[in-house]
């Protein structure tokens, strides 16, 4: 009986310390899998190209579902590509972190900055986060990826402690802002800079940044510069120093407005001449302005009949024009002068090859007026059967009048719509549909001089008389 004993004790031994083994490495009742989740966010999630550098916010947090805290972080804001050019790299600038967390830059180009946490600073509990700032300046448009990754140690380092992105990686858009003239250039006397006269456009000629969608765009320090635009010059004049072939700049306000000076000291031209146009540029776009004209006369007139100085030509001598205009609901601007270098296709029924300069009639609402010219001996004499008060009057309009045929406009010749005036008891005048009504009232000669009345029923479509 002992010998049996003894023997079934050596045998359960053995079997009791396998079974004590294994319950040493399986894993207790009540313990589960470890669990690391955490989501990505940036904000801004539009930026803008070629303004002052965005701060932008790299938001890590923990998710609830996690039972780990993370120590550590890494942040790729990386290259930037379009579908319309090859990939730029944007300017990235460390700033800041919510937790004070120690930051090593990693990588330049694309940037990548690696934050951890040393013994005794906060760590991201489930639930929690930490914010990192950049300051970032892209120079192009297209989609900059954030790329993070997050550790449960607090130096970045070990395998096997990454936690888990639950969602998508996020990105940056990069935008481009458009502009408008939101006061566009107004016609204006010539500026004689010898003398120091000076005539400044009125109301002062202002450029707004505006959002893609057309709405305006509150953001200052944006640099805008304005040029003349295409081959005409019109002598550009800011204050009291000419503008140079590069421009005149100057930053938006905080409402994204860019004012070009004042009306005492703003911009001012000094070459006579119409169909000019300013270009703004900034902020990766451009603009040009609506056509203005340099004139050698520009009255301000109140309701009623307003007539400025007569006007001379400066290449016909004693060839001069008086223009006086009515309107009876409110005040209008009446400015007169003879242009530089402009033709028009029916010049040489005038004087031969060799055009007199325009007179132009311009009110900035609809009124009408009388333009009356007075030719010289020496000019009537170059014309063709000039015995009897002939004298030709070519014109260039932006409207549709009678005797007018439809041109292409080019930098020296503006207007879509020239022709030889009709006479006003002409039949082919007085059965024309056109809107726009000009013709000749009288013409009358004294001494080979000659005097020719036109009547215009709308000043407002900027009529040019030659």
């Amino acid at each position: 009986m002992s010998r049996t004993k003894s023997r079934l004790i050596k045998l359960f031994t053995p079997a009791v310390a396998a079974l004590v083994a294994i319950s040493a490495w399986a894993p207790g009742a009540g313990a589960s899998p470890s669990t690391k989740n955490y989501e990505a966010s940036v904000s801004p999630q539009t930026i803008y190209i070629d303004t002052p550098a965005t701060v932008v916010s790299v938001a890590l947090t923990n998710d609830q579902s996690s039972n780990q805290s993370f120590g550590s972080a890494q942040v790729s804001i990386g290259m930037l590509s379009d579908v319309t050019s090859a990939s730029s790299t944007p300017q990235v600038s460390y700033l800041s972190n919510s937790l004070g967390w120690s930051e090593t830059l990693v990588q330049a180009s694309p940037a990548v900055f690696q934050l951890t946490s040393t013994t005794g600073q906060p760590v991201v509990a489930p639930g929690g986060s930490v914010t990192i700032e950049f300051s970032v300046d892209a120079p192009a448009t297209g989609s900059l990826p954030v790329s993070t990754e997050v550790k449960q140690s607090n130096d970045f380092l070990g395998k096997n402690n990454d936690f888990q992105l639950q969602g998508s990686v996020p990105s940056i858009t990069v935008l481009a802002y458009q502009l408008t003239f939101a006061h566009q250039p107004s016609d204006v006397q010539k500026s004689v800079p010898s003398s120091g006269n000076f005539s400044y456009m009125c109301p002062v000629v202002t450029v707004q940044v505006d959002y893609p969608d057309g709405s305006s765009a509150p953001v200052g320090g944006i640099p805008i510069t304005i040029t003349s635009a295409g081959t005409s010059d019109p002598g550009l004049y800011f204050g009291t120093a000419p503008v140079p072939s590069s421009g005149i700049t100057v930053e938006t306000d905080s409402s994204g407005v860019a004012t070009f000076g004042t009306c005492t000291s703003g911009l001012a031209a000094t070459n006579l001449g119409s169909g000019y146009e300013l270009q703004a540029s900034g902020a990766s776009a451009s603009v040009s302005s609506n056509p203005f004209a340099v004139v050698q006369s520009l009255v301000d007139c109140p309701a009623g009949t307003c007539t400025p100085p007569t006007v001379t030509s400066t290449v016909m001598s004693g060839t001069t024009g008086t223009l006086s205009a009515t309107n009876d609901s409110s005040g209008f601007q009446l400015l007169t002068s003879f242009g530089q270098d402009l033709y028009l296709s029916c010049d040489s029924a005038v004087v031969g090859s060799n055009p007199a300069d325009p007179l132009q009639a311009v009110s900035s609402v609809a009124a009408s007026g009388t333009l009356t010219l007075f030719f010289p001996k020496a000019i009537v004499n170059e014309v063709p059967n000039n015995g009897t008060p002939l004298m030709p009057i070519c014109v260039g309009a932006y409207t549709a009048f009678p005797g007018s045929s439809k041109v292409t406009p080019t930098s020296t010749s503006p207007y879509p719509y020239q022709g030889l005036l009709y006479g006003c008891d002409d039949p082919s005048y007085l059965g024309s549909p056109d809107t726009l009504k000009m013709c000749i009232s009288s013409e009358s000669k004294s001494a080979a001089n000659e005097t020719v009345v036109i009547e215009v029923s709308s000043l407002a479509d900027d009529p040019e008389f030659i």
